[in-house]
């Protein structure tokens, strides 16, 4: 099978997302739908992780036991979605101590 060769990435899908969507040609990208000139005009920042983890943009019922369990990580990891925990920790930098 021969391999097609473009110059940059005009043209190229690296990976096909339910979160995000780029339209370099009309200056858009979208969250789950969602213009991310509306969703920075309109929402918070908690609404939009909401809705990027979850799917969909929050009911303020939904969004205040979601924003109290994210607003301290440190005290538990349970919340954040499967996957990330690990994730998260195979790309930790660890601090180089001076020589």
């Amino acid at each position: 099978m021969a391999v097609e060769f473009k110059a940059g990435l005009k043209d190229v899908v690296a990976v096909n997302s339910g979160i995000s969507t780029v339209d370099g040609d009309a200056g858009r990208l979208t969250y789950r739908g969602y213009d991310i000139r509306d969703l920075a005009t309109q929402s918070t920042y908690g609404e939009v992780v909401y809705l990027i983890w979850k799917g969909e943009l929050p009911s303020q019922s939904q969004l205040t036991p979601f924003a109290r369990r994210s607003a301290s990580p440190r005290r538990s990891r349970s919340w954040l979605p499967t996957g990330t925990t690990s994730v998260r920790d195979a790309l930790r930098c660890r601090r180089r101590r001076p020589a």
